[in-house]
């Protein structure tokens, strides 16, 4: 039987910045990137969720995805 180890202070530090990156991210993107991380959401679902167009859900996603590599990219450093 494995037991459980509790998380390095490092991942305490990394999460802490994933929350705050994700905290930082305009409403409508924060929404869309949860809703396809762990929603299963499909661009149509979404295009129709947020009324807008397939092409501005991939834009925001997209932007979203980016903005969360730069703070985790920042935080490395």
């Amino acid at each position: 039987e494995t037991v459980p180890t509790p998380p390095a202070q490092e991942d305490h530090i990394a999460l802490g910045d994933l929350a705050e990156a994700l905290a930082r991210l305009p409403e409508d993107q924060r929404e869309l990137l949860l809703g396809f991380t762990f929603g299963d959401l499909t661009y149509k679902e979404a295009a129709r969720q947020f009324g807008c167009s397939i092409g501005t859900i991939k834009s925001r996603l997209s932007r979203a995805r980016a903005q969360l590599r730069d703070v985790a990219v920042a935080t490395a450093d």
